[in-house]
């Protein structure tokens, strides 16, 4: 019960993610590259690991928030 009002990153959530509370907002996360820092858009999930167990990964189809022809793929896990 007490997870519900811990912190996000307390819970092992990464932090780079862009969380909004609007469903209609657009999910990004940012990438702190020298000199230039991106921001990327997700666009859908493409894996997600069901479970407790394991690393939790996640894969997600992204692009670049200023070019939507540049693509990426995203990987995450714990």
């Amino acid at each position: 019960c007490s997870q519900l009002i811990l912190d996000k990153q307390v819970l092992g959530f990464d932090p780079t993610f862009l969380d909004y509370d609007a469903p209609e907002a657009q999910q990004k996360i940012q990438i702190n590259t020298a000199p230039n820092p991106q921001e990327l858009v997700i666009d859908k999930i493409i894996f997600q690991a069901k479970g407790i167990c394991g690393r939790g990964t996640t894969c997600w189809k992204a692009h670049l928030s200023t070019d939507k022809s540049q693509k990426f793929l995203i990987k995450d896990s714990w």
